[in-house]
Parts: C-alpha cells; structure tokens; sequence
C-alpha cells in the first residue's frame, strides 16, 4: 500500500467532475387540496422551495489570476495568492500589508500552502520553496507574535501536517529526517507529545528502529488540527502499516489517545481534510474516497454516503460541516444530509467557504462565488438537447481528439445523427450534440454499456459559438 505523504498541511477546503443525475427543474411552490373558499387555511400544504441550482461567477480574476486558495479562519474568510493573504469581501480583498519572504536566488520563490489562526491578530501561515528538492516549509507568523519554524531547513523531504490551537497556545506538528515533532509556535509552551511506536505495541518491522532518529510515534501526523474546544487531533497510519487511525489529547494537550479508523478509510494523504466541529467533534473528509467521518473523543461515525464523484468539506462560522460531492451542495443536520443547493455543472472544487451566507471557492485556482442560475435538467420542451460527457484533464492538449471515445462512439447506430464538442464552462468538457431527447437517452446507454467509467447525462444546453467540432470520423485500429 502506497501512503502519500503532504508537502503542506492538509486543513485546507479540492471534485471530479463527472455527474450521475441531473439537477431537478423548478417544482410547486404550493399545493391546495381544496378550494381556498371551501377550505380553511390549515388545509394548505405549503412545501419547502426546490433547492436552487448554482453556477459559478468568476470573482476578481484581474488581481488573483488562477494562483487564489481560499482558508476560512477565525473571523474572516480569507485568500492566498503568491506571498499575499487578504480578506475576502463582495468588493473585493482587502489584503493584509504583510507578506512572507518573497524566496530566495537558491530555492526560487515561496509560494503559500496554508493559512489558520485569527484575523487580523493572529494570522497563520504555512508556506514553501517552488523547488521541489528542498521545499523547506516553513511556518510563518504573519500577523501578532509568534515563532517561525522550518522543517527540513537543509532541503529534502519534509512537511508540515497543520496547526492546533489549545487554549492560548497554538501548536504545529511536522515531519523531517530527524523524525516528528510537535512544538509550540504561539502563546505559552505545550509539551505535547505522540505516543510512542513502543508504547503502542508497534513490532520493530513496522516501525524500525533508527540509530541516527528517535524510533518515531505510533501515528506519524499526515494531517493535525483540533476541534473548535481546543482538543488536538492528529491523523495518520497507526503503525505505519495497520491502517489510518487518529490520535486525540485531552483538553490541555497533555495525554492522546488512540482511534482506529481503519474500519471506514482506506489510507490517509495531501487530500484528506480535518475539520473542526463544535465542541470536543471534528470531521474527517477524505476527497478521493468520499468518505465522511465524525469523531468525538473515542467515538466514530461515518456519516451516510453522498452519490457525487469526490467530496470536499468546508464549515460554517458555527462549527456545521457543510460537503460538495460535485453535484450538489449539502450541510449536515442531525446526522444527515441536508440538500442546500444543486450545481450547475459538476465541479472540483480547491477550497470551498461561506461568507455572509453564500459559498464561495476555488476552481483550477480561479476564485469564484457562487450564485443561483438556470437549472440545465432537461425537463419538458427543450430544444437544445445535449449530453455531457465527461470533463476533460487539464493535462490534455488543446488539439487532442479522444480517440478512446470516439472508437467507443462509433459503433452508435445512429453515429451520423450526433455531434461531439469541447466546450469551457468553468473547465474544459466534452459532449454531444443529439437532435432529441430519444437519441440522446440511447446514446447515453450506449456509452455506459461501452465505457464503464462515465456516467453521462442529459441536460438542456447550447454549445457557444466558441466550441470546439471533433469529428467523430474513423480511428485508428477500428
């Protein structure tokens, strides 16, 4: 099993875009199950408003450009672009004056990774070198007293796993050669430490002994943050090898305790999100695995599953998650799921937050708000019909042809009848062109049936003029 380690701390708020179910149309504000002059007015049902579908309206692009990541800390909502951090308004960021050090001739410029803490006093920051031999990330007060840290100074593998307010001390786990550490960066010194590999019972095969480094810690911190009451929690593989589990100190950061988590998570990596709840709860999101975890002291729930392609979890001012699972955006009530609003388009997300009530995040590094817009279901007369595909990676070049779809398209009996497109909306995808709905629902099973991967759909939606024509044509090999 391959455990990939974070170069940043892995707090922050990142889907892929592939959709299974379109957004539903707009529905009945109200039901009258008589007449209102034979009825009185308890009779009449009035039911909730349909969730809203939401699409995305690039915010600032002059001055953020795609360098923005979005961290929702203590009293502000904040962005990060280079070695600036400013607060996000409606109007605009209103930056903070200072920045970190711009790099160095040697390592090349910094670049920030994080961002925690209280705004304006106590800003936090976590940055590191663009080169990727000697990252050197290092913690960084930006605003208020505090002591800077580096991990890994002389260059090779290191990383910083997140920052833990207990208390009035602010608290930063890490890795490097030498082995993990804790240490105090804020307020009075915490003596907060894991527990040992030995202590745990972990066998010398799994975590071997080192004679130029301690032996190491039971849980090698990946991730580490603390609930909203000021517990620190750290997530890791217990073990190394036995699985993900979490460890979790008391309220003065003194003692831990050990949580498997194995039963619900796969592995642990750069992804995998720790979110403080209210109280003594925090939440554990992994993207990849779209796995959703609350955990309260010893105690683990996994919350239900969401049908999206990735999850990405962000939280309220009060402590509440709130996930989009690429289709939807949802808060959690009562252990379960709330729908708020439908996508417009199946979206990953870098970070996600909410300011004043609405969310806003970041897309391929792009800042965006979103805000309500047309539902694209295809519902009722549409004369545009049209069948998303998939969304294209970044990493294909503008000029390729998708050969794999097109093989798999042209076995389609009525092949001559449909059209294929790269369009851009927020990111590149790939659709069709059908001239009605019939056509499009059976080429949608027949690309199912041929490329178990892709869950096309059908929705109500005109190409613009921009779109790129892929003929569908012969290929290769066929």
């Amino acid at each position: 099993m391959s455990h990939s380690r974070p170069l940043g701390m892995a707090l922050a708020l990142t889907l892929l875009a592939c959709s299974e179910v379109a957004p539903p149309g707009p529905e009945p504000v109200a039901t009258a199950v008589a007449s209102a002059s034979a009825a009185p007015a308890s009779s009449v049902v009035v039911p909730p408003p349909a969730p809203p579908t939401l699409g995305l309206v690039p915010m600032f692009s002059s001055e953020l450009g795609d360098r923005a990541a979005l961290y929702p800390i203590q009293g502000a909502l904040v962005v990060s672009a280079g070695t600036r951090v400013g607060r996000v308004t409606k109007e605009g960021v209103a930056w903070v004056e200072a920045t970190v050090p711009a790099g160095s001739p040697a390592l090349g410029p910094n670049q920030i990774v994080q961002v925690a803490g209280v705004y304006p006093d106590a800003i936090d920051v976590v940055f590191r070198s663009t080169n990727g031999r000697a990252p050197t990330p290092t913690y960084f007060p930006l605003t208020g007293k505090g002591h800077a840290s580096v991990f890994a100074s002389g260059g090779g593998a290191g990383w910083i796993s997140g920052l833990a307010r207990v208390g009035e001390t602010t608290l930063l786990a890490g890795s490097e050669w030498t082995g993990s550490r804790i240490v105090a960066v804020r307020g009075p010194n915490l003596k907060t430490t894991s527990i040992s590999a030995a202590k745990a019972g972990c066998t010398e095969a799994e975590v071997p002994p080192n004679p130029i480094k301690p032996r190491g810690p039971a849980v090698d911190p990946y991730v580490f943050g603390a609930s909203a009451s000021g517990r620190a929690v750290a997530l890791g593989m217990f073990c190394r090898e036995r699985g993900p589990a979490a460890e979790v100190w008391d309220a003065k950061g003194e003692t831990s305790t050990l949580v498997p988590l194995k039963a619900h998570l796969k592995d642990l990596g750069g992804s995998t999100q720790l979110l403080a709840g209210a109280g003594d709860r925090v939440f554990v999101v992994d993207p990849g695995e779209k796995v959703a975890l609350q955990l309260e002291g010893e105690k683990v729930t996994a919350l239900p599953r969401l049908p999206g392609p990735r999850l990405q979890g962000f939280v309220s001012a009060d402590h509440v998650l709130h996930v989009s699972d690429g289709l939807a955006i949802h808060r959690l009530e009562e252990g379960a799921w709330r729908l708020l609003a439908h996508l417009q388009w199946p979206t990953e997300f870098g970070q996600l937050g909410l300011l004043d009530g609405e969310t806003w995040g970041t897309v391929l590094g792009s800042l965006v708000r979103l805000a309500p817009a047309p539902s694209l279901a295809a519902q009722g007369e549409c004369a545009t019909p049209f069948v998303h595909l998939y969304d294209v990676s970044a990493l294909s070049e503008p000029t390729f042809t998708f050969p794999t779809t097109r093989k798999a398209l042209s076995s389609f009996a009525k092949a001559d009848r449909i059209g294929m497109v790269e369009f851009r909306e927020g990111v590149r995808r790939l659709g069709l062109t059908v001239p009605s709905k019939e056509i499009g629902e059976e080429v949608i099973a027949h690309v199912k049936a041929t490329m178990k991967d892709e869950s096309p759909r059908l929705i109500c939606y005109a190409p613009p003029p921009s779109a790129r024509t892929i003929p569908l044509g012969k290929v290769a090999g066929k």
